[in-house]
């Protein structure tokens, strides 16, 4: 369905988005307000993260962490994430409230991309976003800090919409920032969203392989996005090798075994049992 691109209105309506999120935390982002999921185990997180970067240890067990874990294979730590980058040089409780409100703005954009690209015109496409960011998805994990989940779905529409657009090309290799975006939101740290999320993207390629666009008269109409999936899928284990072969040879050893179930277990070579 063709829509109007305009990329002036499209740019007026991600700084009103900014700005509804700027309203809503106007007292975190500038009034040195603290949310209320800034908890222990967040700082926790945040406080390990920073030691990954400076190089502080390669192994760390907190007070909520039963066992300490290697910097690298451990994705609550987002070592790799890029939107991270500056909590190294904030505050925590500054840090935190500027990365939620980035977060929800990634994914009103995404949302609104996402209506945008389906054939929904911009203010109802607006609206959409303003209802997916303040909604029941990610008020709950901002109130009880449930900071990985909240920036792994903030990727989700962007992803989808970039894989409808995907979709409805008529080559074969992915764009590259279909195979980027799903890079930002394994880098998140939300292990069980990126399942999700590849599951939504195999039911819509079966979905286009069962129903093909109709005004498509291309050959290979229901196999193209298949093929274009799964070949954005080989790019995107290559690319994020360097963190699902640490964190595939971690699982293993978190492993406790039944009999020793009470007893606190090291994860990393050379740590000591408590």
């Amino acid at each position: 369905m063709n829509v109007e691109r305009s990329p002036a209105r499209d740019g007026l309506v991600a700084a009103a988005l900014w700005l509804f999120v700027s309203i809503l935390l106007w007292d975190v982002l500038y009034g040195g307000a603290q949310l209320a999921g800034a908890d222990a185990h967040l700082v926790e997180s945040l406080e390990r993260r920073r030691g990954a970067r400076s190089g502080r240890g390669s192994c760390r067990g907190g007070t909520l962490s039963v066992r300490g874990f290697p910097h690298q294979a451990d994705m609550v730590a987002q070592v790799f994430y890029p939107l991270t980058a500056a909590v190294r040089f904030m505050p925590i409780d500054r840090a935190y409230g500027w990365l939620v409100a980035v977060h929800l703005w990634v994914a009103g954009l995404g949302t609104f991309a996402l209506c945008r690209t389906i054939g929904v015109s911009r203010l109802p496409a607006m609206a959409a976003s303003v209802g997916f960011m303040f909604g029941g998805v990610f008020a709950p994990r901002m109130y009880y800090g449930h900071w990985i989940v909240l920036c792994g779905l903030a990727w989700l529409p962007a992803v989808l919409a970039a894989v409808v657009r995907l979709a409805r090309s008529p080559r074969l290799a992915p764009a590259p920032f279909v195979v980027w975006l799903l890079v930002l939101q394994f880098l998140a740290g939300y292990v069980q969203g990126t399942v999700y999320v590849i599951g939504a993207l195999v039911a819509y390629a079966l979905y286009c392989a069962v129903w093909p666009d109709p005004g498509s008269t291309r050959p290979g109409a229901r196999t193209r996005p298949l093929a274009q999936l799964a070949l954005a899928g080989v790019l995107f284990t290559g690319l994020t090798a360097f963190q699902w072969v640490p964190l595939a040879g971690l699982v293993p050893e978190t492993v406790v075994p039944k009999a020793s179930a009470t007893r606190r277990q090291p994860t990393c070579r050379g740590a000591r049992s408590t």
